[in-house]
């Protein structure tokens, strides 16, 4: 059985990923050691072998139960008051041993009981600081941990993969070379940014510049140099930029057309990234082999899906260009 090939260790460091590989086992409907659930409602029992020999492994042995709705008792050395590391007087294992020889378990049971809280709590105490089984806690019982909740708190998202990017999300500045680095590790291509595209902005009736007149007898936004602005638009350079993606293969360019995950993914993290006033140009660089060709009755993709028109062979390793958002 492969849980029980957890036990081929001997450090207490061991001992704990032993007990997730038990605990993850088990499956949800197991309530994980040293939570205030029932003992008998957890996915195992810590107990202390009663013998006095030395503790050669952190876990000496792992008993499977008899039905599943049983926990697995699981037989610990270096912990415990009585046994190889007992902490009480030596005569307390030997008083213990004797009565288990005598067929009265009893007072080892009685003992167990301590031992299994005991060695839960220290359990949970190394699990406090593990983010990676805190996390997958997480997405077991829908449950936030404190280390997300952390990470929500400084930048300010909820998404999964934004929390993962929580350095650059809770910086206030939102810089070129941030959208890069996103962009750049959500795809795994390379990204060129380029700024400053100029873009028409339509001017509502109150930002429009009109002189003077019986109704408005000072004007609106009339000063010249200052305000003032011919017709209903006007050019901006600073609310539109173009993320160009560079696929380096047919794998890169497919997951990047439009529909994809992939866009959907980056498309919603880079909006949460920039001002709401900056709207990003998408488009895509590669091969023309790379692309998915277009054929009449052959597939099924439409206009403007990132599909490309057969060309001559020898120009296949040329580079093109399409828009993708």
């Amino acid at each position: 059985m492969k849980l029980f090939d957890t036990l081929n260790s001997g450090s207490e460091q061991d001992f704990h990923h032993s007990v997730v590989a038990i605990q993850a086992g088990r499956g949800a409907q197991h309530n994980g050691v040293g939570s205030d659930t029932l003992p008998k409602n957890e996915a195992l029992r810590f107990k202390v072998p009663q013998n006095l020999g030395f503790p050669g492994k952190a876990l000496e042995r792992v008993e499977a139960p008899v039905s599943e709705n049983q926990p697995y008792s699981v037989f610990v050395n270096f912990f415990g008051l009585t046994g190889p590391s007992g902490v009480m007087p030596r005569h307390y294992s030997e008083w213990v041993m004797d009565r288990c020889k005598q067929k009265d378990e009893s007072m080892r049971d009685f003992l167990d009981i301590f031992h299994h809280r005991l060695i839960s709590l220290y359990h949970r105490a190394w699990e406090k600081y593990q983010f990676p089984l805190q996390y997958q806690r997480q997405q077991q019982t829908n449950k936030k941990d404190p280390i997300s909740s952390a990470l929500h708190s400084l930048s300010g998202t909820s998404n999964h993969t934004q929390q993962y990017l929580g350095g650059l999300f809770a910086q206030s500045i939102r810089s070129a070379q941030g959208l890069k680095q996103i962009v750049e590790l959500i795809s795994g291509c390379k990204v060129v940014i380029n700024e400053h595209l100029g873009q028409w902005l339509s001017l509502s009736d109150e930002e429009q510049t009109s002189l003077a007149s019986r109704v408005n007898p000072e004007g609106q936004h009339a000063q010249l140099g200052r305000s003032a602005t011919i017709g209903s638009k006007v050019w901006d350079v600073g609310s539109a930029l173009e993320i160009e993606i560079h696929a380096a293969n047919a794998q890169g360019a497919q997951q990047l057309l439009p529909g994809s995950k992939t866009l959907s993914l980056l498309q919603e993290t880079v909006a949460e990234y920039l001002p709401a006033h900056v709207r990003p140009r998408w488009s895509l660089m590669a091969r023309y082999r790379d692309m998915p060709s277009s054929r009449l009755g052959k597939t099924g993709l439409g206009l403007g899906q990132g599909s490309a028109l057969t060309i001559n062979s020898k120009r296949m390793d040329e580079q093109t260009k399409i828009p993708i958002a």
